[in-house]
């Protein structure tokens, strides 16, 4: 399948800069930095692509999607880790 940058990046669920990105996942309280959605990006695997001349795109279903899995695959780390405990207070050495 081909996606047509020019037809996604004119979508109003397009986020079109590091500065969209950041106001969309800003809170009353708090607005990320410009480095902090960058490294979401590079290391952390939010699902975001430069298009050209420095132009970041993604959408919020994207974003959306990458906090939901996000969140999962921590929660789950953690089940592991209280369950990983438990066996080992129940079972020693």
């Amino acid at each position: 399948m081909t996606i047509d940058v020019t037809t996604l990046l004119r979508q109003s669920e397009g986020l079109r800069s590091i500065s969209d990105i950041q106001d969309y996942l800003a809170t009353p309280e708090h607005r990320p930095s410009y480095h902090t959605v960058r490294r979401m990006i590079v290391e952390r695997g939010l699902p975001a692509t430069k298009v050209g001349r420095g132009i970041w795109f993604t959408t919020k279903s994207l974003v959306n999607n990458w906090i939901i899995a996000t969140h999962t695959a921590e929660m789950k780390a953690i089940a592991r880790l209280r369950l990983n405990k438990l066996e080992e207070r129940d079972n020693p050495g």
